[in-house]
């Protein structure tokens, strides 16, 4: 009895989102549409951001207890336009340098963590090194995805 509710379940599952997604198909307006954020919706479709990939970065810091920690860093460059692109990836090895040349040795709270206010900071200084290097109309924002501390066992 419990496997056949199971699949009737799935089954009436299966059925209503195949459904709900036909709908928005047909229709072409989403959840937005019905719930009064149609301006919002239409401004994500107009401007669709652009992104390159730094890769992983690793750098040494300074706590303020005097401990070496290694930051693993992992980070999107949103484009100021999408055209950019090829010209962004030919940069990143000199991208990557201004960034670590930048946060080299950059002290850190005693515990081994940015805090939020640090990692503005952080945005901040990315960001002008990528116009330094790309020039002003090339890189909108930083985008920081991870940022993970490690002791240095030294």
């Amino acid at each position: 009895m419990q496997r056949r509710n199971v699949v009737v379940m799935s089954s009436l599952l299966a059925l209503l989102s195949g459904g709900a997604a036909t709908w928005v198909a047909v229709t072409g307006h989403g959840l937005a549409y019905y719930f009064g954020d149609e301006e919002i919706e239409a401004e994500v479709l107009k401007d669709p951001s652009e992104f390159v990939k730094v890769g992983p970065m690793q750098l040494v810091v300074r706590g303020q207890n005097g401990r070496n920690y290694r930051i693993m860093l992992n980070m999107n460059l949103e484009l100021v336009d999408p055209n950019n692109k090829v010209k962004v990836y030919k940069m990143l090895p000199r991208l990557r340098d201004a960034y670590l040349r930048e946060l080299f040795g950059v002290p850190m709270a005693a515990n081994g963590e940015w805090r939020a206010d640090e990692m503005d900071s952080v945005k901040a200084r990315l960001l002008g090194q990528s116009n330094q290097v790309m020039g002003s109309n090339m890189i909108a924002n930083v985008v920081i995805q991870q940022a993970i501390a490690i002791p240095d066992p030294r």
